[in-house]
């Protein structure tokens, strides 16, 4: 009787061709994962009080949250509260191959130099941003402007589809 083919070769246990990788860098995420506390809902990432003075560029390589796994896709939802004003905020990105932090800036057919993204939330609105953050190792919110009677939350989260 011949032995079994093991497809790994004859001097490999059978055993370990049955074993399947789990790569845990990477790896894709369906679903958007909290950068605040991967794995947990509801988890705000950033939060400021009405009156709070416009927060500085982030300059170290530890500020914001991990890009978790290095995902491709940054969803980012503002709720500014109560009434009174804007809110407005920047995107911060952080590649360790820079050692810089940089504003996430958009280019089009109209802008190919590109455009700084600094968006405007309204009062009492709940807005939900998606962008392409490729590459990018850490991520920072900056609040530029904040109303004296508003606060504002800013949840973000990220994902490879």
């Amino acid at each position: 009787m011949a032995a079994p083919n093991n497809p790994a070769g004859s001097n490999t246990l059978a055993g370990n061709t049955m074993r399947v990788g789990q790569p845990i860098s990477g790896g894709r995420t369906r679903n958007v994962v909290n950068i605040n506390n991967p794995g947990s809902e509801g988890t705000v990432a950033f939060s400021w009080a009405g009156g709070a003075s416009a927060d500085s560029a982030p300059s170290a390589a530890t500020d914001g949250f991990a890009n978790f796994r290095r995902q491709r896709y940054l969803h980012v939802l503002v709720k500014n509260n109560n009434t009174g004003g804007n809110f407005k905020f920047k995107v911060w990105l952080y590649n360790s191959s820079f050692g810089e932090w940089g504003a996430l800036a958009l280019t089009d057919a109209q802008t190919p130099a590109g455009v700084v993204v600094e968006l405007t939330v309204a009062n009492n609105v709940d807005l939900y941003y998606v962008y392409d953050i490729a590459g990018a190792e850490r991520i920072y919110i900056q609040q530029t402007v904040i109303d004296s009677s508003n606060t504002a939350q800013v949840w973000c989260g990220v994902n490879s589809f």
